[in-house]
């Protein structure tokens, strides 16, 4: 694939070239394209309805996706498409993806997938998230946890976790001991610098429940990571952004198959990295009091319908506190980042809530 800065530079000759490399299109060209943009706001995203020649295949895809990222953001999920390329059946819960590429002198990165946006969208918008209000239809729920189950099914211990760069390799958060210390180093010097820039805006207590949550991090790789990550034991691959905006539900809910997106963090992680993601970071005590548990049973459930009957319910409910406990961290990243206090305000609230009523400084 012969990647382009903009969707400007998508012409008919570059995406007949691209998509006859890439065996799409035998026979045949683009004769023109149409373009419409997509205001996502962490990629350049552009539509693309496709008109062919007459020598063309009918299944030649009339409507693409076409995301461009700079500054190196793409290049796991580059490089993740590259891999399911040559896998040798298709991933499921994935969109179809026809080509990616990655520049490493650049920075730059280009992925042309599928678009479904005529028969999918995302259950939730960003503003209703921040707004904690991001609950989807039941059976948008039921079909997230679906994708997601089998999408970590596919890759439970699969041989190649850890082997491929940039996107099997473990979590770097705790890939070794070594990485693990780094780790709570840095999450001290984020607590340090959100401390001297916000801590006025902590409620009376959660200042004292961050430090003892600081403090227990060494005591967590010793009890739980560092048995479990020496075997390899009980390890998929994640998504590692899996908020709800991250899938692409069926219009109307029910009809059809789910799609999970965006796999630019995607890495070897506990499977309860992405449950933590979508039940906790944005959701209200009450939310989750409705619907957290059913949907882990169902997660679960699902696991066991793909094969996966040796991890256990009570295996699930302790690797998802165990994130949560990590997890709790990544809001003090998101302003000592620069994020706004309307993002992680709300983000901190639901998983301080989450870590106390799951007892998660008991682990």
């Amino acid at each position: 694939m012969e990647l382009i800065t903009t969707a400007g530079q998508a012409t008919p000759t570059w995406l007949t070239h691209t998509l006859s490399t890439a065996g799409i299109l035998p026979a045949g060209e683009v004769t023109a394209l149409r373009q419409h943009p997509n205001d996502a706001f962490n990629s350049a995203i552009t539509h693309l309805e496709v008109s062919y020649s007459a020598g063309a295949p009918a299944a030649a895809p009339c409507r693409l996706l076409l995301k461009i990222n700079h500054d190196h953001a793409g290049r796991r999920e580059a490089h993740f498409y590259q891999l399911a390329a040559t896998l040798p059946r298709p991933l499921p819960a994935v969109v179809p993806c026809y080509a990616a590429a990655y520049d490493p002198a650049s920075g730059l990165s280009c992925c042309l997938l599928a678009d479904l946006s005529a028969t999918h969208a995302a259950p939730v918008t960003r503003r209703q998230l921040l707004a904690l209000e991001g609950v989807p239809a039941g059976s948008h729920l039921d079909g997230m946890i679906d994708a997601l189950a089998h999408f970590h099914a596919f890759w439970w211990d699969h041989p190649l976790l850890g082997h491929v760069p940039d996107v099997t390799e473990l979590r770097w958060w705790y890939s070794d001991q070594a990485h693990h210390e780094r780790h709570v180093a840095r999450r001290q010097q984020e607590w340090q610098q959100f401390v001297a820039a916000a801590g006025g805006r902590l409620p009376a207590g959660w200042r004292q429940l961050y430090q003892q949550a600081l403090a227990r991090l060494p005591q967590l790789w010793e009890r739980y990571l560092a048995p479990r990550l020496a075997g390899r034991r009980h390890l998929t691959l994640t998504n590692g952004d899996c908020y709800f905006n991250q899938f692409l539900c069926p219009l109307p809910p029910g009809n059809g198959p789910t799609y999970l997106v965006d796999f630019q963090d995607v890495s070897a992680n506990f499977g309860a990295y992405d449950l933590v993601y979508l039940l906790a970071t944005f959701w209200t005590p009450a939310q989750r009091q409705q619907h957290e548990e059913r949907l882990l049973r169902r997660y679960h459930q699902q696991l066991q319908a793909h094969g996966l009957t040796a991890y256990t319910w009570e295996e699930l409910r302790r690797d998802y506190r165990l994130m949560i406990a990590y997890m709790i961290f990544d809001p003090i990243w998101n302003q000592t980042a620069g994020s706004s206090p309307a993002y992680w305000q709300p983000k901190m609230a639901c998983l301080v809530s989450a870590y106390e009523e799951l007892a998660c400084a008991e682990l």
